[in-house]
């Protein structure tokens, strides 16, 4: 029977092989994340299918969001922020968010302050929402103005998500919300 050493050396050069490799990715992904910008700014829009009032009422009423918002589970009710309406946001895959009105001007303009409760995000989204003009519906733009301190965050939201990714796709489930509704 061979020596115990004998048969246990592979296996240490094989995790010595995966430690080096993890070390390398994460460094590699870390001194990536950390080239990029912790402050991003960017506008998306869309033009929905419903009047500027029914998209209103959708994007203002954020506890109603969580029956059409496919990742969010449940929006709560908060005690004011520094004077200010907020909501705890729960996603299905375990995070949360505060959300916090910032502005409140009916029915064009609505300002939200975001706070990652469990992570390293926090952004500010700036909806203008007016009239489409011959196109029909309404035109439905969300400005973002976001903040990730983590450079690890900052890698996967650019290279892996895009930063625009959420953003896009709350407005790709407005609209088919409010799609939805017209249909009924």
């Amino acid at each position: 029977m061979p020596p115990v050493a004998l048969k246990t050396r592979p296996v240490v050069i094989a995790l010595s092989v995966l430690f080096a490799v993890a070390t390398v990715t994460v460094t590699a992904v870390v001194t990536a994340g950390a080239k990029r910008p912790m402050d991003h700014t960017f506008t998306v829009s869309a033009t929905v299918a419903a009047p500027c009032d029914e998209a209103w009422a959708a994007v203002a009423d954020l506890k109603g969001q969580a029956a059409w918002r496919a990742d969010l589970a449940e929006v709560r009710a908060m005690p004011d922020r520094l004077g200010r309406a907020a909501w705890m946001e729960f996603y299905s895959h375990g995070e949360r968010m505060i959300v916090s009105e910032v502005a409140l001007e009916p029915p064009s303009r609505l300002v939200w302050r975001l706070d990652d409760d469990t992570g390293p995000f926090e952004a500010r989204w700036e909806f203008a929402l007016s009239d489409a003009g011959d196109a029909g519906g309404c035109e439905v733009s969300l400005r973002e103005e976001g903040r990730s301190r983590n450079p690890m965050f900052r890698f996967v939201l650019h290279y892996l998500v895009g930063e625009e990714a959420y953003a896009r796709l709350y407005l790709s489930e407005l609209s088919a919300h409010l799609a939805d509704r017209e249909r009924r």
